[in-house]
């Protein structure tokens, strides 16, 4: 079979008899992502669709962590036939002192920066997950702008990262995958067309137990994430906290406002020995070096975060109303207009 007609072998396949697929995005570790479309209303969605019989099937462990962030339609309308009853996320609970998960849309559903889940269940050989469709990645739009934004799109996407990590680890979990390619926009049109989205949770970690107890430090552990943005603490083997996410925020921020890091492009024999020397750069580049001409509240972040216990909660309320000084310091007209709202035919909707 052909590459298009693999891609295409899935249009045309309804799922839980509500939605159709109908045209396709792109491929992943996952499986595909598929364009598609509620029958009833009309509305657009997205469709992950991961093959029934992989070995470690991801699709249902993110769709777990969608349900424990309270993005699943179940925690406010429905999802009837919802997939596997296995699909029931873990009952932990954040620690004591862990940032509550305040922030949300309306009542009890979820921060307006995490996708509705429509649906979880089988669509032929699949396992289908339907979701909101949204708009372009930092990826797409860093690209438009000329590989880097403005320090005041900058500053706007780290304030919005800081309530959406806020979210995520007062809801028990740590995320483990930042980069740029997992925090999208709203689609065109939308009225929160500017809200910023986290996606693909396929990597994210329990970092509590049942009983509401943090994990413990362990260390010769695997990488996980993208090495490009990843703590130095994951480089040496240690078990990941929600530290480790917000210093991951770090680079990405660094990268999205400088468009480079200074381990970029680094060559060796073998993949251990290039994650070994990123790793080195890291360490040996201090916040100040790394974030060059940006203003110092840049560095102070990946200071402070660097600086935490593994258990340690991040302020992320203080990192914001920092990040959000500067604005005003910098004499910049916080009108929230983003370097890519003039470039708007640029964000199509896939």
């Amino acid at each position: 079979m052909g590459d298009k007609e693999d891609k295409d072998s899935a249009v045309g396949f309804k799922v839980g008899n509500r939605y159709v697929v109908s045209k396709y995005i792109a491929g992943g570790s996952f499986g595909k992502l598929y364009k598609g479309q509620n029958i009833k209303t009309k509305e657009w969605v997205a469709i992950k669709l991961e093959p029934k019989d992989v070995p470690e099937p991801q699709l249902t462990l993110e769709f777990m962590f969608y349900k424990k962030l309270k993005a699943t339609e179940s925690q406010g309308t429905s999802t009837s036939g919802s997939g596997p009853s296995t699909t029931s996320a873990p009952s932990s609970a954040a620690p004591s002192g862990a940032a509550s998960a305040a922030k949300t849309t309306s009542g009890s559903g979820p921060l307006r920066g995490v996708p509705r889940v429509h649906y979880f269940g089988p669509c032929g050989k699949y396992n289908a997950l339907v979701m909101d469709l949204l708009g372009p990645s930092l990826t797409g739009l860093q690209k438009t702008c000329g590989g880097k934004f403005s320090l005041k799109t900058t500053l706007y996407i780290a304030i919005q990262l800081m309530d959406i990590f806020e979210y995520f680890h007062g809801r028990g979990l740590i995320y483990r995958d930042t980069k740029p390619d997992n925090f999208l926009f709203g689609p065109s049109g939308a009225a929160l067309y500017n809200q910023l989205y986290i996606i693909d949770m396929g990597l994210s970690k329990d970092y509590v137990d049942e009983s509401g107890r943090h994990i413990k430090m362990v260390t010769g552990k695997g990488v996980t994430g993208t090495v490009r943005y990843m703590s130095r603490n994951n480089h040496a083997g240690i078990e990941q906290s929600r530290r480790d996410d917000m210093e991951a925020v770090g680079y990405m921020l660094v990268y999205l406002a400088r468009g480079e890091l200074p381990w970029q492009g680094v060559k060796a024999d073998t993949l251990r020995a290039k994650y070994k020397k990123i790793g080195e750069i890291k360490r040996s580049t201090t916040p100040e070096q790394l974030c060059g001409d940006l203003p110092p509240e840049f560095a102070r972040f990946i200071r402070t975060v660097t600086a935490l216990g593994f258990e340690d909660t991040p302020k992320y309320r203080d990192y914001s109303q920092m990040f959000n000084k500067v604005l005003s310091k910098k004499g910049l007209k916080d009108d929230k207009i983003y370097d890519f709202d003039r470039n708007h035919q640029m964000r199509p909707n896939k």
